[in-house]
């Protein structure tokens, strides 16, 4: 089950297998986590993750009706992009959008940024998650956009297509959002909090 797709019957390539996460993602995660992250880092960190997620996301897709690769496209882009404004916004809002509504919610969620030196490098050490998991959010809903238009096959218990659903297609692509907010949450949010626990 973790090897085959259940809709095209074949192998999912090794590194895009959903248990092959943690095995595949070792680096990625090491470099969202190096300190001091300079704007082509940051970009290069979060355009190397959200590029895996993508190829995850396909390759693990609901693939019970065709799909353009302009989809795929598309996710990607919105994906990368996504990851690398919100990383960006954290460490500087003030100099990365200038739409007041922005900056006013990063202000108001995440104000020690305005505090000393040792508060922002502790919230910083925090920017990849709210970063990535987003972006992995942002890849679900555009690179499956097609299946709440369309909807997905729903099968019976003996595995017979009984009709389509973009209620079932709601449901599959909000549960699989969450799981891309939950996934990453281990190897982004209790690395900075056990490191500020040893440094001190």
């Amino acid at each position: 089950q973790a090897i085959i797709h259940p809709d095209t019957g074949e192998k999912i390539f090794m590194p895009f297998r959903m248990s092959g996460t943690e095995a595949y993602c070792g680096v990625e995660v090491v470099g969202l986590l190096l300190p001091n992250q300079t704007l082509v880092s940051t970009i290069f960190w979060q355009w190397l993750n959200q590029s895996h997620n993508a190829c995850v996301n396909y390759s693990n897709r609901n693939a019970s009706k065709p799909a353009p690769v302009s989809k795929f496209v598309q996710g990607y882009l919105g994906a990368v992009t996504s990851a690398v404004s919100i990383a960006q916004t954290l460490i500087k809002p003030s100099a990365t959008f200038s739409h007041d509504i922005i900056k006013g919610v990063i202000a108001a969620c995440l104000p020690v940024l305005h505090y000393g030196p040792t508060s922002r490098l502790l919230v910083q050490r925090f920017i990849p998650f709210p970063a990535v998991a987003s972006a992995n959010v942002c890849n679900v809903v555009l690179m499956r956009h097609s299946e709440l238009s369309e909807g997905i096959s729903v099968l019976d218990d003996d595995g017979n297509v009984v009709g389509t659903s973009k209620v079932a297609a709601r449901h599959a692509l909000l549960e699989t959002a969450v799981t891309r907010v939950v996934l990453p949450m281990p190897i982004l949010v209790l690395p900075p909090m056990i490191m500020a626990v040893l440094e001190k």
